[in-house]
């Protein structure tokens, strides 16, 4: 090729390499030839060659094969054999193979030229070119048009090394001479440092002297208890006094200890006189005393008793005090009421806190919890069952 066509030729191997998103390449490219009148000289009465096998043969210094690829040239006699990665071909040779020469020009291939060396001659990041100089052949017979003797015959073409026949042999073994022994120097005695001096124990120290006891405190006189003035009945707006009822409910036996299964009972349940034997406490009790609330009276007076106070409704305050006392009832009849350490004390608790608020939006949320609770939230049945 001349230097147009290797030019061109590496402008498209690089493009190529880039475009296609390869890294490491090596391109080995040369010219196979007919060498008709056999001077060892491309000349104008030679011509390429197409089809023939050219191989790209690499072995280390024991001739062993590490690197062969071939391939065949095209219709103007050129080949470009590339390697992947970026190997070393600076040691290779490059050859026309002696067989395997299907569809090559079978007039020019009775004898084969020797096989040349590469020699670099671009490289740029990780892409390398080698160029070989022309491959030829001989044909069997000199053709007419040849001259028959030259005034200066040509010189003979320079020995190149022929490539050395694949070896698997193991390299020799190298022998090394024996090592001269060591002489090591005597090891010089060691002196110990003497031993160092006895050490004195200090006297033992006097023993310490307790401070003396630390005055009593004195402490002024308590201030007089403050005495607080009676709280005052002041009845909210809107204030409508319950109702006496006075139903004949006839005397309760006692019934044991209470239910010890899970039990919620509305108002509704507590007032049918067919379940009036699981009262606990008489009908007649006073709401104050069982509450013992300081804000009951305020509110529902002291005359009200458990039985008014289930009848109670049409109101939020009286709403509170029926489900309140209806929850107080049934704390009394089971242990396992469904509500968080519900007893006496915390129901009391609850009416301080929502009867303090003055707020008639917490009156009516709890009633409503009260009631959701005396239901049961839905999960725990009553089991009142009629009274013999």
């Amino acid at each position: 090729m001349d230097c147009m066509q290797r030019y061109i030729f590496g402008i498209f191997f690089i493009l190529a390499a880039v475009i296609g998103g390869t890294r490491g390449k090596v391109l080995v490219s040369g010219l196979v030839y007919c060498d008709q009148c056999k001077d060892g000289k491309y000349s104008h009465m030679d011509y390429p060659l197409k089809g023939v096998t050219v191989i790209v043969s690499c072995t280390d210094r024991y001739g062993r094969l590490t690197v062969s690829k071939q391939l065949k040239s095209n219709l103007y006699g050129n080949y470009s054999i590339v390697f992947d990665g970026n190997p070393d071909l600076s040691s290779c040779m490059v050859g026309v193979s002696a067989s395997g020469q299907d569809g090559a020009d079978v007039r020019c291939m009775a004898t084969v030229g020797p096989p040349r060396s590469l020699k670099l001659i671009w490289q740029m990041s990780d892409i390398s070119g080698y160029e070989v100089d022309p491959l030829y052949t001989h044909p069997a017979e000199l053709p007419s048009f040849c001259p028959k003797a030259s005034p200066k015959p040509a010189p003979p073409p320079k020995q190149q090394p022929t490539l050395p026949p694949p070896s698997h042999a193991s390299p020799p073994p190298v022998k090394l001479p024996p090592a001269p022994p060591v002489k090591l120097p005597p090891t010089p005695p060691v002196k110990l440092p003497p031993r160092a001096p006895p050490v004195k124990l200090l006297p033992p120290a006097p023993p310490a002297k307790r401070p003396p006891p630390a005055p009593p405190i004195k402490r002024p006189p308590a201030p007089p208890s403050w005495n607080y003035p009676p709280i005052t009945y002041v009845p909210y707006p809107g204030y409508i006094p319950m109702p006496k009822f006075d139903l004949p409910m006839p005397e309760l036996p006692f019934l044991g200890p209470p239910f010890q299964g899970a039990s919620a009972c509305p108002h509704k349940m507590w007032l049918k006189p067919e379940y009036k034997c699981f009262w606990m406490v008489d009908p007649n009790t006073k709401a104050v005393a069982l509450f013992d609330s300081p804000f009951m009276p305020q509110v529902y007076g002291t005359d009200v008793t458990l039985l008014q106070a289930l009848q109670g409704g049409g109101d939020p305050y009286r709403d509170l005090l029926r489900e309140a006392t209806t929850a107080l009832l049934n704390t009394y009849h089971s242990i396992s009421f469904p509500y968080v350490d519900m007893n006496m004390e915390s129901i009391s608790t609850e009416m301080d806190m929502v009867l303090s608020m003055s707020s008639e939006g917490d009156v009516i949320s709890a009633a409503q919890n009260f009631m959701r609770l005396n239901s049961g939230y839905g999960r725990v049945p009553c089991n009142f069952t009629p009274c013999k």
